[in-house]
């Protein structure tokens, strides 16, 4: 009887985790995908110039376009093609200016997160002016910076539908998207040239202490009632 009781904690805790393991895909390019609202959003290429906040993933998260820091909200922008950009600059992505205008996109989560993988577009290996484009992002839980993350534009000029892509996994409760300044790079590198849109992430919900706690329990007693009644 003591294997069974084993057995069914083990049931329990496995069934816990791997109900806790299921992953969202956040798609800011056609199809869209958990954006709570798409009303106005672009279906194709073309530029609509959309409110500068929107819910995500049925209320879990919200995404932000900001200039300047994080008291200023700005209009976000999109391309069905390419994804969200912040409208001001360069019209459809997210860039910044020797005017000292500094563009960036925050999702914030209403709980903690794993973000798995992050597609940006438009993310160029040689822009006209022979500079190669980079994308940062930061992640962030409970106000900590844990990583920012560069991405490298690979890609020719064309259409801007290419993508870079990051995978990896961190648990965040806020991503933030922007161009690196030339000093986080250290390289040759002219950041204001540096321009792209935010497409896609794949996120999944962590598991909760308490919930695995109260599947032992649960899985336990149901032993402990097999081994009374047996």
């Amino acid at each position: 009887m003591k294997k069974l009781i084993i057995l069914s904690v083990f049931v329990g805790v496995l069934c816990v985790c791997t109900s806790s393991a299921m992953a969202d895909i956040i798609s800011f390019v056609t199809p869209l995908n958990n954006v709570d609202d798409t009303t106005g959003w672009s279906t194709n290429d073309d530029l609509a110039v959309l409110n500068d906040s929107y819910s995500l993933l049925g209320g879990n998260a919200t995404v932000t376009g900001y200039v300047n820091g994080s008291d200023e909200q700005v209009n976000l922008s999109h391309r069905g093609t390419r994804g969200l950009g912040v409208y001001g600059g360069e019209l459809d992505e997210i860039d910044s200016s020797e005017e000292k205008r500094v563009e960036s996109i925050q999702i914030s989560f209403n709980q903690s997160y794993f973000v798995n993988s992050v597609e940006v577009r438009s993310l160029f290996d040689i822009d006209t002016d022979e500079n190669v484009e980079y994308a940062a992002v930061g992640f962030y839980l409970e106000g900590t910076l844990l990583d920012t993350v560069y991405l490298e534009g690979n890609m020719d000029l064309g259409d801007g539908k290419g993508a870079s892509v990051w995978s990896g996994q961190y648990e965040v409760d806020k991503i933030v998207f922007y161009v690196p300044t030339q000093g986080e790079l250290d390289l040759d590198y002219d950041y204001f040239l540096s321009e792209f849109a935010v497409a896609k992430l794949n996120v999944s919900t962590v598991p909760v202490p308490g919930a695995l706690l109260l599947g032992l329990l649960g899985m336990g007693a149901t032993g402990m009632k097999l081994r009374k009644y047996a």
